[in-house]
């Protein structure tokens, strides 16, 4: 059963994900890995309900400004009263409750959203963003969040698709100035083409009528875009070309130099959402599976690698 957003799903992604590109526009490791990931992950859906913005705090509880731009889904976007929900939307509520401070979430178009955060209008922001040695000279960053490294899609069961020497003679689909195009333009395996869309569902939109043979990017968007299409008796199939090391995979949130207090109440609350399972159950309910035993391995591999 289609989630009860699905039919709007078409006209959202097709309008509100231009731009988003630069979340995950960071430097890439000028070498893929080699790991295969052909799972498909279950059907997610959009949830209607605010349980989780609901706070059990006292009415004298500090709030926490949070910005976001809420047209990443499933990271973020908005529902159809026009408020922000999604996996980052739920998470930092919840960190809230654990760290005792509400939250108010305030949208805000990309371009605005660090301007907002550097002039004093937010106290954090959590909008799908990688990690990046230029944003961590600039800001504090937050434990990553999110284990999903960048990834390569397709439905042609004619395929098989386990290394990044597979696309050799193929057309990939990638979002605009992205960094999978700089990736792939940079380390081109010999492919036809390298095509570029202004968003991901136009990627994926490309693939279904067969002007792309296969689409790269990040993983949550391209599975929750690819969960809430209509694909008939396709099955879609996944390679990782990046590793749980490398930026693509490490959202983070950003907090201000000077403000390392909450940077530690962010860290603390993270850790303790995961530990008593609530991160479970919301990368279930965003990304259809527990993201946790993949979150223990980028936290060792991070920690080893220090």
């Amino acid at each position: 059963m289609k989630p009860i957003l699905s039919f709007i799903l078409p006209i959202f992604f097709g309008l509100s994900l231009v731009g988003c590109n630069q979340k995950n526009d960071v430097n890439q490791t000028p070498e893929a890995q080699t790991e295969t990931t052909t799972e498909v992950a279950t059907e997610t859906s959009t949830p209607s309900d605010n349980e989780a913005t609901v706070s059990s705090l006292p009415d004298d509880a500090p709030t926490l400004i949070v910005g976001t731009d809420a047209n990443y889904p499933p990271y973020e976007l908005k529902d159809d009263k026009g408020n922000p929900i999604g996996f980052d939307i739920d998470l930092i509520h919840a960190i809230g409750e654990k760290e005792g401070f509400k939250v108010e979430i305030l949208d805000s178009p990309w371009e605005e959203v660090f301007t907002n955060l550097e002039n004093g209008n937010r106290d954090l922001i959590v909008a799908g963003i990688t990690h990046s040695a230029e944003r961590e000279s600039k800001y504090l960053l937050s434990s990553p969040y999110v284990p999903l490294p960048n990834t390569i899609a397709y439905l042609n069961d004619n395929l098989k698709i386990n290394n990044v020497e597979d696309l050799k003679g193929l057309k990939l689909g990638v979002l605009e100035s992205s960094s999978p195009y700089r990736f792939f333009s940079a380390n081109n395996p010999g492919l036809a083409a390298i095509e570029q869309y202004p968003t991901i569902y136009l990627t994926i939109q490309a693939m279904l009528q067969g002007k792309v043979d296969a689409v790269a990017g990040d993983s949550g968007v391209i599975r929750y875009t690819l969960n809430n299409m209509d694909l008939g008796d396709s099955k879609p199939k996944y390679f990782n070309y990046e590793g749980l090391e490398e930026s693509g995979a490490r959202k983070v949130m950003i907090i201000k130099k000077d403000n390392p207090e909450l940077l530690v109440q962010i860290n603390e609350g993270l850790a303790a959402i995961k530990e008593d399972g609530t991160y479970a159950k919301l990368t279930e309910k965003w990304f259809g599976y527990d993201l946790t035993p993949e979150l223990d391995k980028q936290e060792q591999i991070l920690k080893t690698a220090q």
